[in-house]
């Protein structure tokens, strides 16, 4: 099995369905840490190749949107890998929906 064959089988295993502009894709987001222990405020975003992020494109999980902000491709012996992102969590404001009074 090739790298790439063998990164994609893991992230479709063990990751989550997302959208990216209306085209599926399987990746994992985990929370970057801080130091002191605070909530996240970024996420890091590995996903497979089928479909390369832009910063600003909207990544939606079944649960959550996040935006991208940094994008890259990341590559071992001129081999594509996958795709990496930081992501920041879209405004709470974006879910609101209106309630009949």
């Amino acid at each position: 099995m090739t790298r790439k064959k063998l990164v994609q089988y893991l992230l479709t295993t063990y990751g989550q369905k997302v959208t990216v502009g209306g085209q599926e894709a399987w990746a994992v987001i985990r929370p970057l840490r801080k130091q002191s222990g605070e909530a996240p405020q970024c996420y890091l975003y590995t996903g497979t190749l089928d479909r390369k992020l832009l910063i600003g494109d909207l990544i939606q999980t079944d649960t959550e949107v996040f935006r991208a902000t940094r994008t890259g491709l990341e590559s071992f012996a001129g081999e594509s890998l996958y795709v990496w992102a930081v992501l920041c969590r879209e405004k709470e404001t974006a879910f609101c929906t209106e309630v009949d009074v």
